[in-house]
């Protein structure tokens, strides 16, 4: 039976890395880890300065809302640029009010990897009325404001501000389900960048 938190809030952090990023496979530097539904929500959170992300939603992290999020991924130990990680499994989860900066990818959806049985991390994701800037990121390669990967199932973005990303605002690899990426504002992206992309993410 999956254990539920009351809630979550009211939460800062701020320099979150092993002596060598990466050394422990990404577990351990993310600024917060969420493992279960919280059923108040989780709100009020601010990141600062993590290796690989600043929020992970991993295992049964279902059916919750995120709100008023402050990270920002630009600092020294900057090593992946990942704003906010859909790992597996995720179902059900909304994010808002949110302001996200210095992020190579502000949200990722992690692909439907065999490993995993073949499903992807995120489903029936809603993302909705905040703002997505990737200056400042120190991570090279194409910059997403989102980056949904292959398998990533029925997603919805809708009132988010894209500003400098360098490829695509979202990008979405052989997604599944209903997707609905609307009345957002794209006018803020580097020259070349497009609304959105059905290729793959190349890192560098």
């Amino acid at each position: 039976q999956t254990a539920h938190i009351a809630r979550i809030s009211d939460i800062s952090v701020d320099g979150v890395s092993r002596r060598t990023p990466g050394d422990s496979n990404g577990r351990a530097e993310a600024g917060l880890w969420i493992g279960h539904p919280v059923d108040g929500g989780v709100q009020r959170i601010k990141v600062r300065n993590t290796a690989w992300s600043g929020i992970e939603l991993v295992s049964n992290a279902w059916d919750t809302a995120y709100s008023d999020l402050d990270i920002d991924m630009s600092g020294p130990n900057e090593a992946a640029g990942v704003a906010v990680y859909l790992e597996h499994f995720s179902y059900h989860n909304t994010f808002e009010r949110f302001r996200i900066t210095g992020s190579r990818i502000g949200f990722k959806g992690e692909w439907a990897d065999p490993d995993w049985g073949g499903v992807a991390a995120a489903h029936f994701t809603i993302v909705r009325n905040g703002v997505i800037d990737a200056a400042g990121s120190t991570v090279e390669g194409n910059q997403a404001g989102l980056y949904l990967d292959e398998g990533t199932e029925s997603t919805t973005v809708t009132g988010v501000i894209f500003r400098n990303q360098n490829w695509a605002a979202i990008g979405a690899y052989r997604n599944r389900g209903t997707n609905v990426f609307e009345g957002n504002d794209y006018s803020g992206l580097a020259p070349g960048a497009v609304p959105l992309s059905n290729d793959h993410i190349r890192q560098g």
